[in-house]
């Protein structure tokens, strides 16, 4: 299926970029702050987070899906729906690899000690319960408030260009 492909030309597409200049030139991880990093990440949650953000990815795809492709039936949607979740489901070891070289490169070992010590709060522990729909949210707040805004850009966009002599 052609969005399978896709999701794998993107998770592909993920992994170049750590080839890219700033990634080369980070110390080795050492095995002690890898261990770290992986507990983290157990502590937050992330690979329920990263099912919620795929969750809302996927329901803004299919939201266009059935803008765009009203001869789809319900069945071949949630099919597609499935489809999306299973490439998720199997590519999870790539993200978690992609996730543990970001918290390598954005934090120190100490630093990771100190986000394991946060999430070890009540505090903390209420941002790991909350997360998932906090995610979920942002990601509908922001789809809503780009739709509100898209027509505002492109009326924007259009008198620039009018003034520059270009119609569109």
């Amino acid at each position: 299926m052609r969005f399978h492909s896709l999701c794998r030309a993107g998770l592909l597409s993920l992994g170049l970029l750590l080839a890219l200049p700033g990634h080369a030139e980070l110390a080795p991880l050492e095995p002690a702050k890898r261990a770290d990093i992986e507990q983290l990440m157990v502590t937050m949650n992330v690979a329920n987070n990263m099912k919620a953000m795929s969750n809302a990815m996927m329901q803004s795809f299919v939201q266009s899906l059935r803008k765009g492709r009203s001869d789809l039936t319900a069945e071949q949607i949630r099919e597609i729906g499935n489809t999306a979740s299973e490439v998720f489901a199997e590519n999870y070891n790539s993200f978690h690899e992609l996730m543990v070289h970001l918290y390598h490169k954005h934090f120190s070992a100490s630093d990771i000690q100190q986000l394991r010590s946060f999430y070890d709060t009540d505090i903390g522990q209420k941002l790991i319960a909350v997360t998932p729909a906090l995610t979920q949210e942002s990601f509908e707040v922001g789809s809503q408030w780009g739709q509100v805004l898209a027509p505002l850009v492109q009326q924007r966009v259009k008198e620039r260009l009018a003034a520059q002599g270009v119609a569109l």
